[in-house]
């Protein structure tokens, strides 16, 4: 993968991760894997804004989703949490 690649791949890990919604919705995640009615219902937001960033989450492995019959549930990511918390702590 050239370095370029490897630096949007990181920026927009970044951009989602400081995200207001991302801000709300891993600490939901953190507690117990949850469905996405559970979630979008908690923080009182839009379905569609839900499922919109939870695909974002998704895509930068920071959530891992099962669907078990129609419902779509999720959970955080441990290894790239504990990842990202390693960045975070080399730049602090």
């Amino acid at each position: 993968m050239k370095k370029q690649d490897t630096n949007k791949k990181a920026l927009e890990f970044f951009k989602v991760l400081s995200h207001s919604l991302s801000d709300k919705i891993l600490p939901l995640l953190s507690k117990k894997e949850l469905p996405v009615t559970e979630i979008y219902n908690t923080l009182k937001i839009e379905q569609s804004q839900c499922s919109v960033h939870l695909s974002r989450l998704r895509e930068n492995n920071l959530v891992i989703a099962r669907k078990d019959g129609k419902k779509v549930f999720y959970r955080i990511n441990p290894q790239t949490i504990e990842k990202a918390d390693q960045a975070a702590k080399l730049v602090s």
